[in-house]
């Protein structure tokens, strides 16, 4: 049975109704516990479960593996009617299509908090591998770098942004 009004949603479940904040825009967001993504969650059972799927579950059903998606892009809120389910790679077209899949706001390379190398290390490692006199094992050492880390850097994975 499809439930589609807040009423009809939370009818069997006071608590919801105790932590969620109708707005205009039709949004229910939940102003309870949230994770740092901005998700609601709830303790339930000793376990965290995440508003947003419960509240998918409880108005279509079990979710077969699927993701609960959402149409508002809204994170906390938990509106049968703005949620349904969908796969991850759905997911990420919708997250395209609306223009919030956006990576160029992470920084990368020397702007990254963890880097240990600098676009000059980066070009010196291409190109001393490409010669074949050091081995991704040897390079590592030399910069005191996992091999795999020089790995990603030969191969391009990361710091593509130097040439």
């Amino acid at each position: 049975m499809k439930r589609t009004t807040f009423e009809d949603a939370v009818i069997d479940i006071p608590w919801i109704k105790r932590h969620v904040t109708v707005f205009a825009n039709g949004c229910w967001e939940w102003n309870h516990a949230r994770t740092t993504a901005g998700y609601g969650v709830k303790r339930m059972a000793g376990k965290n479960v995440y508003l947003h799927r419960f509240t998918c579950e409880i108005t279509y059903g079990p979710s077969n593996g699927l993701h609960a998606l959402h149409s508002c892009d809204n994170p906390p809120c938990c509106n049968p009617a703005h949620l349904h389910w969908g796969t991850r790679s759905v997911n990420s077209q919708e997250s395209l299509e609306r223009g919030r899949f956006n990576r160029t706001d992470r920084l990368t390379g020397i702007g990254h908090h963890n880097a240990r190398l600098n676009p000059d290390a980066v070009r010196a490692i291409r190109e001393v591998y490409a010669t074949g006199n050091m081995t991704l094992k040897e390079l590592g050492k030399e910069y005191n770098l996992h091999f795999s880390s020089i790995q990603a850097v030969v191969k391009r994975k990361t710091w593509k942004e130097v040439a």
